[in-house]
């Protein structure tokens, strides 16, 4: 069982109420659930409770509607990209990350996308930056 750090996801959580930059419009989730925003990409933010629950909910629609689209994040490829993106911001992120299964396949892409960061450094590989795939992943 991998524990997470609660000290620092309480100060993370302080600090982006104090100040969410860019992230303004998910303070009001943050605040309900509560949960600290660690990632979000064109369609999904992702946040990460105080018991280490990661979180996500639809976020290209009307303003407010989290509570109607949200869910627990269970798919290994959707947690590799919120944990290890969210890692940028908060490193003790790390003890998270999910094994890789025995059966995970080495990420194809992952040059590819190495190459296309350096011009767009917005775009991330599928796997999220772990370099490998659950079995059974689309290729």
């Amino acid at each position: 069982m991998v524990t997470m750090n609660v000290a620092a996801w309480h100060a993370a959580y302080r600090a982006f109420l104090a100040d969410p930059g860019k992230w303004g419009d998910l303070v009001d989730w943050a605040r309900a659930i509560p949960c600290l925003p660690i990632y979000r990409d064109w369609t999904v933010a992702y946040g990460l409770t105080s018991t280490g629950t990661l979180l996500a909910f639809e976020d290209d629609g009307p303003p407010r509607r989290h509570a109607a689209t949200m869910w627990i994040v269970t798919e290994l490829l959707d947690r590799n990209i919120a944990l290890i993106q969210g890692m940028e911001r908060y490193p003790w992120l790390r003890p998270l990350l999910p094994e890789r299964p025995t059966d995970a396949v080495a990420c194809g892409d992952c040059e590819t996308i190495r190459l296309l960061q350096a011009r767009m450094p917005a775009i991330i590989c599928r796997c999220g930056g772990a370099g490998w795939l659950p079995a059974g992943a689309s290729p």
